[in-house]
């Protein structure tokens, strides 16, 4: 509140600046995140060598194409602000107990094929790491391009 009152001249209590910003469409929100590093030329290069092309090979079933991505839900509670006379605590799973969901969605079928687990574990199968999403494409014979 002193950043105010030195700008402007006007002195205004904490409770005074928040209803102020509330009354022209202000609310306290969370930052979320973009990837800092994303190359658009890339992603247009791959979209167009890469990715087109092996869906033109799918819709004409020579190639299956799925898209790949994982979850990895946390088995805890996830502690905000609460306005109390005193502090709480709420009762936590010790450990890293989580719930992994890792799906497949077929490109050209839409079919969805999802295999999950309850153990700590950053791979899933044949030790590829589906941490960010993902598009595998298997030629009709069998072999994956990735």
């Amino acid at each position: 509140m002193a950043k105010i009152e030195e700008l402007t001249g006007i002195k205004r209590s904490e409770n005074r600046v928040r209803e102020f910003l509330k009354s022209i469409g202000m609310a306290p929100r969370k930052v979320g995140t973009i990837p800092a590093k994303a190359d658009l030329d890339e992603q247009k290069r791959f979209i167009k060598e890469e990715l087109e092309p092996h869906l033109k090979e799918a819709k004409s079933s020579k190639r299956v194409v799925f898209f790949v991505d994982a979850a990895h839900f946390v088995l805890a509670p996830f502690l905000g602000i609460l306005w109390s006379f005193k502090r709480l605590f709420i009762k936590a799973p010790a450990g890293r107990k989580r719930f992994n969901v890792l799906g497949a969605l077929n490109a050209i079928t839409h079919e969805l094929i999802t295999v999950t687990n309850d153990t700590y574990n950053n791979h899933f199968g044949h030790g590829f790491s589906y941490s960010t999403p993902h598009y595998v494409a298997v030629s009709v014979k069998g072999q994956k391009d990735f």
